[in-house]
């Protein structure tokens, strides 16, 4: 699961991708340039080739960096009804770990 740094920390990304896209900057050149900067968190250089191919043609005012919504189950819930029945379950049987 994504936290909100996590999507920060690409989103910034995705960024430097589209500007280094603009300026002609190959992928790999890319990704080795930015492998620099953010090290073991860096996106891999398939997703960095991916975003160049999908962002060269467009112009920068018609990018939008920001995943897009789609449709599918959630992947959290944050409701204190369902940590009570976790908790409940758990209580019974203590070989259970959270």
């Amino acid at each position: 699961m994504a936290t909100s740094s996590t999507l920060d920390l690409r989103l910034k990304q995705r960024a430097v991708i589209e500007f280094l896209t603009l300026e002609k900057a190959t992928p790999i050149d890319i990704h080795r340039r930015m492998k620099i900067v953010y090290g073991e968190t860096c996106v891999d250089v398939s997703t960095v080739r991916r975003w160049s191919k999908e962002l060269a043609g467009t112009s920068p005012t018609e990018t939008d960096l920001h995943d897009k919504a789609r449709c599918g189950r959630l992947n959290t819930v944050n409701d204190i009804q369902h940590q009570e029945r976790v908790d409940e379950i758990v209580q019974a049987n203590r070989r259970i770990k959270v």
